[in-house]
């Protein structure tokens, strides 16, 4: 495998999409005809409609905002897909700011191990990708679509990733171990080295030691 690269779920896009329609349509009818917002009212108030104040019609814009930036973002995520991650020869490259920011690469010199796990963020379970780096002032300290677990380690989050993190994190893996900037040297076996060796031939028979999982062998 010579690169891959992760996009966003096109079903949470359609989701995301959506969803900015019913904000839509609220938003228009409190602006223009108002024949939903009169029907809640009705079921709401006796008697006499209340007018619609200043204020609704601020929400009114807001929701009408908020529907066009989830259906452009969506739509757009899903004619043209905006990579997340991409795993080449050179290195790593990640999304790490805003929708219109570039790509951040990480030299393969500089990634230390890569790994894949559920993280639980105040109970709710959230699947990453992991990164250990050597230089970490390089990448954004408060990265979008990412989050320090260690002051050298980037947990990317997964959830709305096409693929799932250990799928990704294993053959990203195996393209580092294959990439040329990696010297071929004898070094111990990290657990990024292994789980590329496990996609490629499987786990190690049983009393066989494979290698130890914390040594730092991408650099």
């Amino acid at each position: 495998m010579e690169e891959i690269r992760v996009s966003r779920s096109g079903v949470r896009m359609w989701l995301i999409a959506l969803a900015g329609v019913p904000m839509i349509v609220i938003g228009v009818d409190v602006l223009l005809r108002r024949r939903i917002f009169g029907v809640f009212s009705s079921l709401v108030f006796t008697g006499d409609p209340p007018l619609v104040e200043p204020r609704d019609v601020i929400w009114a814009v807001v929701l009408l905002m908020l529907g066009l930036i989830f259906i452009g973002f969506g739509l757009r995520e899903l004619l043209i897909p905006t990579p997340v991650l991409l795993a080449d020869a050179k290195g790593l490259h990640l999304h790490l700011g805003h929708p219109l920011s570039r790509l951040v690469t990480i030299p393969w010199s500089e990634v230390d191990d890569i790994g894949a796990e559920d993280l639980d963020d105040d109970g709710s379970v959230i699947p990453v990708m992991w990164v250990r780096v050597s230089n970490p002032e390089h990448l954004p300290p408060n990265p979008w679509g990412a989050r320090w677990i260690e002051p050298d380690t980037l947990a990317l989050m997964a959830a709305d990733w096409e693929r799932t993190p250990r799928f990704v994190a294993e053959a990203a893996a195996e393209i580092a171990v294959n990439s040329p900037q990696v010297p071929d040297v004898p070094v111990a076996e990290s657990s990024a080295e292994r789980m590329a060796r496990e996609a490629l031939f499987g786990p190690a028979p049983s009393g066989e030691v494979a290698g130890t999982t914390d040594t730092e062998v991408i650099t």
